[in-house]
């Protein structure tokens, strides 16, 4: 994992004090609509199974059964929908604390990270490179440092941070901007963002 998916992963991370919280709140309210899903379930499946004893106890034990295993995919879809919450909410935290990365310090050190990759991925060559116009004057002092053939776009991008590079044809472009990065990583990140979320739930 390249310098700048650390940082984003580190960010990710530090959600966990801003979710805690609803995440545990939201995981104690799915809990509880379970209990009663399952409950109510169990009172139905009981009156059910008394209802069509007469017809054998065989049916009424499938009846019993069905009715139990439809509650507990209710159950489960309860939980899942909470946490698919939270998580979502997490990642929009990070979409948050990416933004104020971009007016830090160290914003310029991760323009030219960014910009060294999207270099090695396409090649040598004449490249023209499209950021914010707020990052302008960052990207006019560390182009010269990154590759010779960098050309700094008129054309500004609207993202909270990163950049655009494409070759000169504009045929091929590599997306670094924060959003796109972030996307890329949501799947990887996911089971890890879950796990720090809801260790220990049920």
């Amino acid at each position: 994992m390249g310098e700048v998916d650390s940082k984003v992963e580190k960010i990710i991370h530090r959600i966990e004090e801003d979710t805690e919280a609803k995440a545990k709140a939201l995981t104690r309210e799915a809990e509880g609509k379970a209990r009663a899903i399952i409950s109510e379930a169990e009172g139905k499946a009981a009156e059910t199974r008394s209802g069509i004893v007469g017809r054998g106890e065989r049916e009424a034990e499938q009846e019993r059964q069905r009715i139990l295993a439809n509650a507990k995919l209710r159950e489960r879809k309860a939980k899942l929908d909470a946490k698919e919450e939270v998580i979502k909410e997490a990642f929009g935290l990070a979409e948050e604390k990416l933004k104020e990365a971009a007016s830090g310090k160290e914003y310029q050190a991760v323009l030219k990270n960014l910009l060294q990759e999207a270099v090695a991925s396409l090649g040598s060559g004449s490249l023209v490179v499209m950021g914010r116009k707020e990052d302008a004057k960052h990207l006019k002092e560390v182009l010269p440092a990154v590759a010779k053939g960098l050309k700094l776009s008129n054309e500004t991008i609207s993202a909270a941070g990163g950049v655009i590079v494409k070759t000169e044809d504009g045929r091929v472009e590599v997306n670094n901007t924060f959003e796109t990065r972030l996307a890329r990583l949501r799947d990887d990140l996911r089971p890890a963002v879950s796990k720090i979320l809801f260790e220990g739930s049920a």
